[in-house]
């Protein structure tokens, strides 16, 4: 998949090669210009959609779960049905395609995106591995139904009104909800909104080596519990501890009576709990 760094370099040829030819004197020969290059040669895009309608019975009950192995996942709140679009990358000649694979797991929707073998095509050996392919998928999330998902790049949720549980293994999460939230990344920062903190469990946001930062709206009524290395900040009163010999610090903040939990862990990343104005 080309990167964004690859599709600026069309551009900054093109333009090394007209300052070089302004650089030339009239009347001696000039280089013939080259044509950039089209950074999506050897790609191609694939589009696919989804949809799911859920009982009004089952709507408290049921759960979804997304699994992409394969890109990023943005999700934003939606109607009474589980609504995806997605868009794959593949290279030219990968006999294999990124498809959405849906099944039920003990009352979980459970949607996969899984590489599968094309009608009429066969895989000699190695090509599974051998070929670069990505899908980013866009969500539309029913309100109330809890929601998890894992991700190789991204999560980017927008005004979710349920209860979720992120996995980015690869990419940063941008959290924002108004629901129960659990959220975790390996090296990328975590940063977002929590629209309402009336939680009747303790919730968990953790990074093994990125930032976190995260705003509160007024009126917030929760007490977080910060650990990392890293600096703590806050716009809140803020109580640090600290053992002798001991370089990790942690951090207790409270927000209006601070009736729920909150725990925020990072290695060596900053922590900064923020009001959001």
């Amino acid at each position: 998949m080309p990167s964004r760094s690859a599709r600026l370099i069309p551009t900054l040829t093109a333009l090394l090669l007209a300052a070089l030819a302004a650089a030339v004197p009239a009347g001696e020969p000039k280089e013939p210009e080259a044509k950039p290059a089209n950074p999506l040669a050897g790609w191609s895009l694939e589009n696919e959609t989804f949809t799911r309608p859920l009982a009004e019975r089952a709507l408290g009950e049921s759960r979804v779960r997304i699994l992409n192995d394969y890109g990023s996942v943005y999700v934003r709140t939606g109607d009474k049905q589980v609504e995806i679009s997605t868009v794959a990358q593949r290279q030219d000649g990968d006999p294999y395609r990124l498809l959405l694979e849906a099944r039920e797991e003990g009352g979980v929707l459970v949607i996969e995106v899984k590489a599968k073998l094309e009608a009429g095509k066969s895989d000699p050996g190695g090509a599974l591995a051998a070929f670069r392919r990505r899908l980013d998928l866009s969500l539309f999330q029913p309100a109330g139904v809890p929601l998890e998902v894992v991700a190789e790049d991204s999560i980017q949720t927008k005004k979710l009104r349920c209860d979720v549980d992120l996995l980015a293994r690869k990419g940063a999460i941008f959290l924002d909800t108004f629901g129960h939230p659990r959220a975790k990344a390996f090296d990328k920062q975590i940063r977002g909104v929590l629209r309402d903190t009336r939680w009747t469990r303790p919730a968990e946001i953790e990074t093994r080596s990125g930032e976190i930062k995260l705003y509160f709206l007024e009126g917030a009524d929760v007490e977080v519990e910060a650990t990392t290395m890293g600096a703590i900040t806050t716009d809140y009163s803020l109580e640090i501890e600290r053992s002798p010999g001991q370089i990790r610090k942690k951090a207790r903040a409270r927000l209006g009576q601070g009736t729920a939990r909150l725990a925020l862990r990072s290695e060596a990343g900053p922590i900064q709990i923020l009001l959001n104005v």
